[in-house]
């Protein structure tokens, strides 16, 4: 019986690492290790095995609603998929109230609101309605603001006022931040965000600081790492360019899957050695497995445009982009004032998954990867058939998965052939999905 260097097995991952069988229990959070011999005999520790995960579907007790409040920005990143600031575009009011309709029922306990643009933080205004408009529903709120860093004063208290979790788009080291993200006119941008970061340190507030690797940065990685942490940031995202908007424009390169993952494990050496958490868009299944890769995709939550689109990417604004007519599946109808939805296309969506490609059906990441991010993968391979799966995606989240569970069990299991994972544990591997 020959055993692959990682499989499937009764619908978990499974890992050959050195004389026996590393078993990732995603359901029933734990790991196991068995010896070869045991494996090939079926001595089998007792977990979750044949069960399939769940889609990711909206759900009403606990919904999630995202606003992109505006097109334009005052940077001019050139790898940028929005191209913020080539229109101007800013969301009405009216759209913000009846999405918060949508998706705030009677049985919803809780709503997370989350910010995105363009730069969203131009928008002071209509942040500021959105919170009050929110606070008028008698439930839990969380709110959450994908932004640049570059803000006055006024909207960064506001911001930490009201408790905001905070996803900070920077590049790290100056030479690379100031080169990838500078200012609308060109000059720098560093010292700005800095001082954002250390306005949030010193509050105490969550955020994450996420930074977009090239070919031109990417042996820049570790040192971006220690450059971070040194600022006070404690979780820091590293993900590949994805090659659309400005990145396809201007000519930006991705980097080498075998560069990338050298360079991302040193830096997963470095945040351990530091205590920071490491992640990336691989881990985020990791927790939870599931059919599919985004619950953005499948309607998890709602994604509401300037133009008043109701659309299924971050990336997918507006009619001008190339798969509009796939990502944009519903419009806001003055009439019933509500947004309408096309259910062909949703149903489109929801049936790219992970138990219905056949590429998919014998990998190790199956329920963890789920065919991946479907517009990355339309990207690279600029095709516009959602089964198929770019090869740079595949080989990139096999290896980071591959070692994450490693990690996993280095931290967990110690002397013992099965251990429960806990959230802390995971946190110490640097696989933290945040």
């Amino acid at each position: 019986m020959e055993i692959k260097d990682s499989f499937l097995f009764r619908n978990l991952p499974a890992i050959k690492y050195q004389e026996s069988i590393l078993i990732y229990d995603y359901f029933g959070s734990k790991i196991a290790k068995v010896s070869i011999e045991d494996f090939k005999k079926e001595n089998l520790p007792i977990l979750n095995y044949y069960k399939i995960p769940k889609p990711k579907m909206f759900n009403p007790k606990k919904s999630v609603l995202t606003l992109i409040l505006n097109r334009d920005c005052n940077m001019r990143c050139i790898y940028c998929f929005a191209e913020g600031g080539d229109k101007k575009d800013v969301i009405p009011n009216k759209y913000i109230s009846a999405a918060l309709k949508r998706v705030i029922k009677p049985e919803t306990g809780e709503v997370l609101i989350t910010f995105f643009g363009g730069e969203p933080t131009l928008c002071y205004d209509k942040i500021v309605f959105t919170v009050k408009e929110a606070n008028k529903y008698n439930i839990k709120k969380q709110f959450a603001i994908s932004t640049n860093g570059v803000m006055g004063k006024r909207m960064l208290d506001f911001l930490i006022k009201n408790d905001f979790a905070f996803n900070l788009s920077m590049d790290g080291l100056p030479e690379i931040q100031n080169k990838q993200r500078p200012l609308l006119n060109g000059t720098p941008s560093s010292r700005i965000v800095e001082k954002t970061i250390k306005e949030l340190v010193r509050n105490n507030i969550s955020f994450k600081v996420r930074a977009t690797i090239t070919n031109k940065s990417v042996k820049k990685m570790p040192e971006m790492i220690k450059y971070l942490a040194g600022l006070g940031v404690r979780y820091i995202h590293l993900e590949v360019v994805n090659i659309s908007g400005r990145a396809e424009t201007f000519g930006i390169k991705k980097p080498s899957v075998k560069e990338f993952i050298k360079q991302f494990l040193k830096c997963s050496d470095i945040a351990k050695e530091l205590r920071i958490s490491l992640v990336n868009g691989v881990y985020t299944n990791l927790i939870e497995p599931s059919i599919h890769s985004c619950s953005a995709v499948t309607g998890g939550k709602l994604i509401i445009t300037p133009e008043g689109n109701v659309s299924r990417c971050y990336e997918v604004q507006d009619k001008r982009h190339p798969y509009s007519d796939m990502f944009i599946v519903g419009r806001y109808n003055p009439k019933t004032r509500d947004f309408e939805l096309d259910e062909e296309k949703i149903k489109i969506l929801y049936n790219r998954n992970a138990e219905t490609s056949k590429i998919c059906e014998e990998c190790f990441a199956k329920y963890i990867c789920s065919g991946g991010c479907v517009i990355r993968n339309l990207h690279g391979l600029h095709s516009k058939d959602i089964r198929k799966i770019d090869p740079y995606q595949c080989k990139l989240i096999k290896s980071l998965l591959k070692d994450a569970i490693i990690r996993i069990y280095k931290e967990s299991c110690g002397d013992k052939n099965v251990a429960t994972i806990t959230k802390q544990r995971l946190a110490n591997s640097q696989t933290l999905a945040v």
